[in-house]
C-alpha cells in the first residue's frame, strides 16, 4: 500500500532529522529523498518482473528441451 503524503513527510523527518519548513533547502532535500524512494520502488518492481521473466524463459527452455529430447528418441 502506498504511503500518504503525510506519512512520507513524517518518514522523511524521522530518517533525516530535518523538519520540512518553508525554506528551499528543506524542500529540496525532501524532493531528492522522494526521488530516491521512487527510484528504489521502480528498481524493486523491475527486479520482480525480471525474476518472473527469467522463470518463464527457463520454463520455455525446459519445455523445448523435453520436446526435442522426445522427438530425437522417436
Amino acid at each position: 500500500m502506498k504511503e500518504t503524503i503525510e506519512e512520507l513527510r513524517l518518514r522523511f523527518e524521522a530518517e533525516s532529522d530535518l523538519k520540512i519548513k518553508e525554506t528551499l533547502n528543506d524542500w529540496k532535500s525532501y524532493a531528492n529523498w522522494l526521488e530516491k524512494i521512487s527510484i528504489q520502488e521502480i528498481n524493486n518492481e523491475t527486479i520482480v518482473e525480471n525474476k518472473k521473466l527469467r522463470k518463464a524463459c527457463w520454463q520455455t527452455i525446459d519445455l523445448l528441451e523435453t520436446v526435442l529430447t522426445s522427438s530425437l528418441k522417436n
